[in-house]
């Protein structure tokens, strides 16, 4: 995981306004982390768990194993 180093950190506002990137980007401790993208082994596990994971909820819902975009406060 690379960490590009700014001379400030960047805030949340700062960091969704920047332009679309093909890489993941991730903003942790107002520095930006380029994080590489999974293997294709890798979503089928997640997928798979995430399937057994929701087959023992009563609760009807659903899933979508894909590009997550998340604001933690």
């Amino acid at each position: 995981m690379a960490v590009l180093h700014a001379t400030e950190n960047l805030t949340v506002n700062e960091f969704l306004a920047l332009p679309q990137s093909e890489e993941w980007l991730e903003l942790v401790d107002g520095e930006m982390v380029v994080t590489p993208k999974p293997f294709r082994h890798h979503q089928q596990v997640a997928c798979n768990l995430a399937h057994l994971y929701l087959s023992q909820l009563a609760l009807p819902c659903e899933s979508e194993v894909s590009d997550l975009f998340a604001v933690m406060e």
